[in-house]
């Protein structure tokens, strides 16, 4: 990806981030690589997902019938449900992913889900769903109102975060090195975010390391080449239950 570290750069101000010239997530290579990363995991019977995720579990032990994926891209997390809980997946009558315009065009196009699944980019199109689930994704939302909306609109009674990247230190900014592409993202006060969602009516019932093995291995983020008061460690799960 050009470089040793996932992660360069420590901006305090939104302001002082540079800008995209050419967003990552609206790229062909990102298309296609999530494209091809589905159909790699569907064909492969025995393949883990391409993250770990615990929301086959969840929704199979809520018998969910509607699911918000917030960010979900190719929609990987829906087919992990169809391979790990058939019973779970056949009790889905709406799997929203809500993602940017041109990945909704792009995977709406293909029609490569069921007609369950649907992809939203508008949030004044997002109603109730039983469970709201995001995995390494709310780190590219570098400012809260949109994630709060959504939330708020989805009215779900169950929150999943995962692979949160957060610490006990001030919000900053940094960008993510992915092949000739810098993204933006944001390492969050882990203790204001909860209490940001706290303050929507939920309760924080699970806080966990999130496994994310780099070459088959689970080990600590190489952040060297940040300030050691501000590198994150690893990925954090949180889960929330509305009050």
């Amino acid at each position: 990806m050009g470089s040793e570290f996932t992660w360069s750069g420590v901006y305090t101000n939104l302001e002082n981030l540079p800008q995209e010239e050419m967003p990552a997530f609206l790229s062909e290579r990102w298309l296609n690589q999530i494209h091809t990363q589905l159909n790699e995991y569907r064909d492969a019977s025995n393949s883990p997902p391409p993250r770990a995720s615990d929301l086959p579990l969840i929704a199979t032990l809520l018998g969910a019938s509607s699911i918000l994926d917030f960010g979900g891209s190719s929609g990987w997390t829906y087919e992990y449900i169809k391979k790990t809980s058939p019973t779970s997946a056949n009790k889905i009558k709406k799997y929203s992913i809500y993602e940017l315009p041109k990945v909704c065009e792009y995977f709406s196009n293909l029609s490569v889900h069921p007609i369950q699944v649907s992809y939203l980019s508008n949030l004044e199109n997002i109603s109730h769903h039983e469970i709201f689930y995001s995995n390494s994704m709310i780190q590219y939302m570098l400012e809260d109102d949109e994630l709060q909306t959504c939330v708020r609109n989805s009215t779900a009674k169950m929150l999943i975060f995962e692979n949160f990247l957060g610490g006990d230190f001030g919000d900053y900014y940094s960008e993510q090195n992915y092949y000739q592409y810098k993204i933006p993202l944001i390492f969050r006060n882990i203790t204001k975010f909860i209490m940001q969602i706290e303050n929507l009516g939920y309760r924080l019932i699970i806080r966990k390391t999130y496994p994310e093995p780099i070459r088959g291995v689970i080990k600590k983020f190489n952040m060297d080449n940040f300030p050691e008061h501000l590198r994150v460690e690893y990925g954090v799960t949180l889960m929330f239950t509305k009050l």
